[in-house]
């Protein structure tokens, strides 16, 4: 593999975002709570699907007691 290029290592990747140092204090607090504003926002998105996946559950389940059809694979 080597002789044809390829490193049996693989590269590391470094994902963290490089800061711009001429940035003022302001500017990082208001990134701060705009992202704070975010995860805020994918709380209440994710709490809306786990709700609305439990209440599809919940239909398949009287669906399949109701109907005494078998809906849900085994």
């Amino acid at each position: 593999m080597r002789m044809y290029g390829y490193s049996d290592k693989p590269k590391k990747i470094n994902f963290a975002p490089v800061m711009n140092k001429n940035k003022e204090l302001s500017n990082d607090n208001l990134d701060t709570a705009k992202l704070k504003q975010r995860i805020k926002e994918l709380e209440k998105a994710l709490e809306y699907s786990e709700l609305k996946a439990t209440a599809y559950s919940t239909m398949i389940d009287v669906a399949e007691e109701e109907l005494k059809i078998s809906i849900r694979k085994k």
